[in-house]
C-alpha cells in the first residue's frame, strides 16, 4: 500500500498489494486484489478475478468472475459464471485476486493474508500468520500469532503475543512482547518492554529498555545523568548515589592492539580529579571488619600531605587495620615477584637481586636475617644465621654447611668468620652447599683449607658463586685465610 488508508482487518492469508490509497480491507476468503483505480469497499465470498483500472463504487459477486474493468461504474450484482464488463458494483462471495493501485475504502478478511502496504494506513487488526511488509506510515499492529514485520514507516503501538521478528526503521511508539523478538530498530521510539530473550540492535533515539534476559547493542554514545552525550559511556553521579557505577560481579577492561601507555591524559584506566592539591585513590574494603581497608593512593602537586616539594607527586600503597585491636604489626605489605623467587626494583627497571636499589639506601631498626649456617660439631660461642660470625672458641675443624641458598643463577655470597680468644686452635676445613632447589654437595675447593699461622686471631672468608643449579659440584668456592698477630 503506498497511499493512506484507514484499518486493515484479516483473520486469515490475503496478498495485498495496495499502492493507492485506502479505508479498510475485510475478506472472508484467500483475495487476491488487483486494483488500479479508486474504489470504496470491497466484499468478497467466492473466486473472483478483479483487474480493475477506473474509478468505482463496490464490487459484490456471488460466483467466479473474471473481470476487467476499465471505466467508471456503479454496481455489479451476479449469480453465476460469466465474463463481465461492467460498468456499475461489483459483489462476490468467492476468492478474489486483488490488485490494489488505486483509492478503495476497505478491505476486510478472515483467512490468510500477506500484507505489502507502501501507503499509509490506519490499523492492522490480524489472527493469524501474516507478513508485512510495511513502507508507509500506519498506526497499530495487533496480532495473535508469528508476524514478520518490515516496517519502514511511522506507526503507533506493537503488540504481539508470539515470536515476530520485527525489523523497524522508522518512527513508532512503544513495542510490548512476551516471547523472543529480534529487534533491528534504527529509528526513534519510546520504550521496550520485554519478557524474555531479546536481542536489541538500536541505533536511534529512545527511551527506557526494561528487560529480564537481553543482549543489548548500541551503536553511538550513551550518557547517564545529563543531557548530552561527547563519549561511549558518560555517567553523572546522581546527587546522594553512593557511587556513579556500581558492578556486583566481575569488571573486565579489554584494550585492543597494544593498549595505551601511561600519560599525564591518557591511560587503560584514568584516575583523576579537579581540584589541585586533590588525591585519587583506589581502595579494598573488608567485608569482615568494615573499618580495614587497603589503598592506592596518588596525590597530586601541591598537595598538604607533601611536606617537602610543592610540586611533587605521592604515590602510597598502603593497608590499614582500625578495628580497635591494636594489633597493628598483623598489617603487612609483600612485593611478591615469581612465586617468591623473583627479583624487585627501586629506581631500576631490571633487578637482579631480591632487592635491588638503585641509589642510596638509609635504614634503621634492621634486623639480621640471612643464609642459615651450620657446622659438624658444636661450638662454644653462639653461631647462628648471618654472613659475618665472631668466633670465640673452636677447638677442633670443622665441617662448614651452608643451607637454603636461592636457586637463581650467577650469583655471588661472601661468607666472614673471625676467630679470637685463646687456644683457638680450629677452623672450617670443608665445606658443603644446599639449594633451596633440593640441590645439594661439595663444591670446587680454591684456596688453602690450612691451620692458622696463630691462634690469638684470624679471619677466615668464602667466596661462593653459583653458577650451575642443577649440579652442585661445577659450582665454586674460594677461601682465603688471614693471620693476625
Amino acid at each position: 500500500m503506498n497511499g493512506v488508508l484507514g484499518n486493515i482487518y484479516s483473520k486469515s492469508a490475503i496478498d495485498l498489494s495496495i499502492n493507492g490509497v485506502l479505508g479498510n480491507i475485510y475478506s472472508k476468503s484467500a483475495i487476491d486484489l488487483s486494483i488500479n483505480g479508486v474504489l470504496g469497499n470491497v466484499y468478497s465470498k467466492s473466486a473472483i478475478d478483479l483487474s480493475i483500472n477506473g474509478v468505482f463504487g463496490n464490487v459484490y459477486s456471488k460466483s467466479a468472475i473474471d473481470l476487467s474493468i476499465n471505466g467508471v461504474f456503479g454496481n455489479v450484482y451476479t449469480n453465476s459464471t460469466p465474463n463481465a464488463s461492467i460498468t456499475g458494483n461489483i459483489y462476490s462471495k468467492s476468492s478474489i485476486d486483488l490488485s490494489i493501485n488505486g483509492v478503495l475504502g476497505n478491505i476486510y478478511s478472515k483467512s490468510a493474508i500477506d500484507l505489502s502496504i507502501n501507503g499509509v494506513l490506519g490499523n492492522i487488526y490480524s489472527k493469524s500468520a501474516i507478513d508485512l511488509s510495511i513502507n508507509g506510515v500506519l498506526g497499530n499492529i495487533y496480532s495473535k500469532s508469528a508476524i514478520d514485520l518490515s516496517i519502514n514507516g511511522v506507526f503507533g503501538n506493537v503488540y504481539s503475543k508470539s515470536a515476530i521478528d520485527l525489523s523497524i526503521n522508522g518512527v513508532f511508539g512503544n513495542v510490548y512482547s512476551k516471547s523472543a523478538i529480534d529487534l533491528s530498530i534504527n529509528g526513534v521510539f519510546g520504550n521496550v518492554y520485554s519478557k524474555s530473550a531479546i536481542d536489541l540492535s538500536i541505533n536511534g533515539v529512545f527511551g527506557n529498555t526494561v528487560s529480564r534476559l537481553a543482549d543489548v547493542a548500541f551503536l553511538g554514545n550513551i550518557q547517564i545523568g545529563s543531557a548530552t552525550s561527547s563519549r561511549s559511556l558518560a555517567i553523572n553521579r546522581l546527587l546522594g548515589a553512593p557511587y556513579s557505577l556500581d558492578v556486583s560481579g566481575v569488571a573486565r577492561l579489554t584494550e585492543t592492539g597494544l593498549g595505551t601507555a601511561a600519560s599525564g591524559t591518557t591511560g587503560s584506566l584514568v584516575l583523576s580529579h579537579t581540584a589541585t592539591g586533590g588525591r585519587s585513590s583506589i581502595t579494598f574494603t573488608s567485608p569482615n571488619v568494615t573499618t580495614d581497608y587497603g589503598y592506592i593512593q596518588y596525590s597530586d602537586n601541591n598537595n598538604p600531605n607533601i611536606t617537602t616539594e610543592t610540586n611533587g607527586g605521592l604515590m602510597v600503597i598502603g593497608v590499614e587495620s582500625n578495628d580497635g585491636s591494636g594489633n597493628n604489626m598483623s598489617d603487612r605489605i609483600s612485593l611478591y615477584a615469581s612465586n617468591g623467587t623473583g627479583n624487585v626494583g627501586v629506581n631500576t627497571f631490571t633487578p637482579e637481586y631480591n632487592l635491588d636499589i638503585s641509589g642510596t639506601l638509609a635504614y634503621s631498626n634492621v634486623t639480621e636475617k640471612f643464609i642459615p649456617i651450620t657446622v659438624s660439631a658444636a661450638l662454644s660461642a653462639s653461631f647462628g644465621d648471618g654472613l659475618i660470625r665472631y668466633i670465640t672458641t673452636m677447638a677442633t675443624a670443622q665441617t662448614l654447611n651452608i643451607t637454603n641458598i636461592p636457586t637463581i643463577l650467577n650469583r655471588s655470597y661472601v661468607f666472614t668468620f673471625i676467630y679470637v680468644g685463646g687456644a683457638t686452635t680450629g677452623f672450617f676445613n670443608a665445606i658443603t652447599l644446599a639449594l633451596t632447589n633440593g640441590v645439594s654437595g661439595t663444591p670446587a675447593i680454591k684456596g688453602p683449607l690450612t691451620a692458622p699461622a696463630s691462634t690469638s686471631c684470624f679471619v677466615q672468608q668464602f667466596y661462593v658463586f653459583i653458577t650451575n643449579v642443577t649440579t652442585m659440584s661445577s659450582n665454586t668456592v674460594i677461601q682465603t685465610l688471614t693471620t693476625y698477630a
